[in-house]
């Protein structure tokens, strides 16, 4: 008896198998490469649930205090200096004041980057690497490995660039 893709999970060639072929073709697709686990840097999806909420918003209330001195740089200004800080820094400097959670919350890469970035934006936190949140959201906003041109699933973290497995 062959066995149908569900609705909604088409692909573009049909493919039939017959039923006690099933659980081979699970094991196959979703095996785990112990490789993988060696060479790269890897959160489980629980670890970062109580943070994943608050990081990329600011806090619903208005604030009262400024940015000092840095109040009077234009904004466009301001916010090519806090493209251009360093992820760590940048974090010291969200938990300064409500100003400048709101300031960096509202910039769009920051957002891009701890939505859809979180794990490399904690192994930048954790080992406190100096990459700016420009290089950031450029690494997170490409596709191919910097070397071969494949498909580059990785970040090395020696020099920021996307990298496939072959060459990472």
């Amino acid at each position: 008896m062959a066995i149908v893709m569900p609705r909604g999970y088409r692909s573009a060639t049909e493919y039939c198998f017959r039923e006690e072929q099933a659980d081979a073709i699970v094991r196959v697709a979703a095996y785990h490469r112990k490789d993988y686990d060696r060479s790269v840097i890897w959160f489980s999806p629980r670890e970062h649930v109580d943070i994943s909420q608050s990081i990329p918003t600011p806090f619903p209330r208005t604030s009262n205090t400024g940015l000092s001195s840095l109040d009077q740089l234009p904004l466009e200004l301001l916010d090519d200096i806090l493209l251009r800080l360093d992820m760590y820094s940048l974090f010291k400097f969200r938990q300064t004041n409500l100003r400048s959670r709101s300031m960096v919350g509202s910039l769009k890469q920051y957002q891009m980057v701890v939505l859809h970035g979180l794990n490399p934006f904690c192994v930048l936190l954790r080992t406190r690497f100096a990459v700016s949140l420009a290089d950031f959201y450029y690494a997170l906003c490409t596709k191919d490995c910097t070397f071969c041109s494949e498909f580059g699933g990785f970040i090395s973290l020696l020099t920021w660039d996307r990298c496939c497995f072959k060459c990472l």
